[in-house]
């Protein structure tokens, strides 16, 4: 009989480490899920722009990785306007890969904006040296 308790007191200890483990787990899913730079109410930027970098960076944060020119069509869509270019020039063509739409400023913005919330790009020197190969 004592042998059947002790068996009995080791599986229920073993199930429940699994289910720490398992907490343990869903806590840091949502801690990285929900993580925001400590300055997040106030980025690195002048006033004016900083709901802006909040916006860009919200929309990475949402997402493992996305690439300029597809967060260039989430920002269009959320109608937020891009303050480069033209009157009325798209964060999609802003931050386009054609050299004859794209704006520095626009992909400058959206590089210190990545290294603030930890979510870099792609570095175009390394994609060019691996097409080639």
């Amino acid at each position: 009989m004592e042998r059947f308790k002790a068996k009995i007191a080791d599986e229920a200890r073993s199930h429940a480490d699994g289910e720490l483990a398992e907490a343990k787990a869903e806590v840091r899913r949502l801690e990285a899920v929900n993580w925001r730079p400590e300055d997040w109410d106030h980025p690195p930027c002048h006033p004016s722009m900083a709901e802006l970098w909040r916006s860009i960076g919200q929309v990475l944060l949402s997402q493992e990785y996305i690439g300029n020119e597809d967060l260039g069509e989430r920002l269009d869509a959320a109608r937020i306007k891009c303050p480069y270019g033209k009157l009325g020039t798209l964060w999609e063509d802003a931050l386009s890969s054609d050299k004859s739409r794209k704006q520095k400023g626009a992909i400058n913005l959206v590089t210190d904006i990545r290294k603030w919330v930890k979510k870099p790009g792609k570095n175009p020197a390394l994609k060019r040296r691996q097409s080639k190969n």
